[in-house]
């Protein structure tokens, strides 16, 4: 085994679903339905296993840009995806449906479900992926670069922290709310999200919302 290869431990990972993937050897095939997993897996040095993306998976652009495309994250194409021949898919309980998921599973794909709702488990998740990957090492690297990010923005916050609305959608406007990841990556750089106690965790939003809750950026 490579430095910092897993080959001697376990290799069964659970995901977001609780789902334990007994995975023996790292994905030689992966096709990708979520596009910052997609980005994930070349940042690891995985680049060379996937074999399809979605259409919104843009980035790195010159390794992608060829890569044969299954469809939107809503609206993969099943075939598509089974005529690769993946020995991993994987997927975030966000942005995927469950019935692809399960729908790709039923035709003897195992799915591997993500679901980072903050920067830590965003973290972990990418931990996770060396770990599938036998790529712990650059796993490392990575995380401590996010943890070194968060350092420099702590030490930067200010009191009171300043109030931001992030908007996702327009024609209707939508923002993001409390338990996601955007408003924890808020949290992190020192800012406070307005629309957190919304009660949703994608607030349909008004333009008398958003001049009431007065935000600064």
């Amino acid at each position: 085994p490579r430095p910092g290869s897993l080959a001697d431990v376990s290799r069964v990972f659970s995901d977001a679903r609780g789902r334990e993937h007994e995975i023996p050897e790292p994905p030689r095939r992966v096709v990708s339905l979520v596009p910052s997993l997609t980005e994930t897996l070349f940042a690891l040095g995985l680049g060379g296993c996937v074999v399809g993306v979605t259409e919104y998976c843009v980035h790195p652009a010159d390794r992608v840009r060829d890569l044969p495309q299954v469809g939107g994250t809503k609206n993969p194409s099943l075939e598509r995806i089974l005529e690769l021949e993946p020995d991993l898919v994987l997927a975030n309980r966000e942005e995927n449906r469950r019935r692809d998921v399960e729908r790709l599973e039923a035709g003897g794909v195992p799915v591997f479900v993500t679901y980072a709702r903050s920067v830590r488990e965003g973290s972990d998740e990418i931990g996770l992926l060396g770990r599938i990957g036998d790529r712990v090492d650059a796993a490392r690297e990575i995380q401590a670069g996010i943890e070194a990010a968060g350092e420099r923005a702590r030490s930067r916050a200010r009191e009171p922290a300043p109030g931001v609305a992030a908007l996702i959608w327009k024609k209707p406007y939508m923002a993001v709310g409390g338990d996601t990841f955007a408003d924890d990556l808020i949290t992190q750089c020192g800012g406070r999200n307005v629309f957190r106690d919304a009660g949703r965790r994608y607030p349909r939003v008004e333009d008398a919302d958003l001049v009431a809750a007065r935000p600064g950026v």
